[in-house]
């Protein structure tokens, strides 16, 4: 499977689950949704992984943190506006 195809299923998946969610929760929701799907398509997928940053020989352990590893190929970060529901 190409690099084109991986995307093109995980655009799909996400346009698919926000299509039905809307903007009423948080991006930990998406998250969790957008993997399941993606496991369910049979992807591999590894969630919020940290990786190392070194600097002038000074290394933080944490320095960058992905959403979403597919296939370990592809980094996913999501990103998500929440619009609280309006009383009604």
């Amino acid at each position: 499977m190409t690099d084109e195809d991986l995307t093109g299923i995980i655009i799909g998946e996400a346009i698919r689950i926000h299509r039905r969610l809307g903007s009423r929760v948080f991006e930990a929701a998406y998250e969790e949704f957008l993997a399941l799907a993606l496991v369910k398509r049979g992807l591999e997928v590894h969630r919020q992984c940290l990786f190392p940053v070194t600097f002038d020989g000074h290394t933080v352990p944490v320095g960058y943190r992905i959403d979403l590893l597919v296939n370990e190929r592809i980094v996913v970060e999501l990103k998500c506006a929440t619009v609280p529901m309006m009383p009604t």
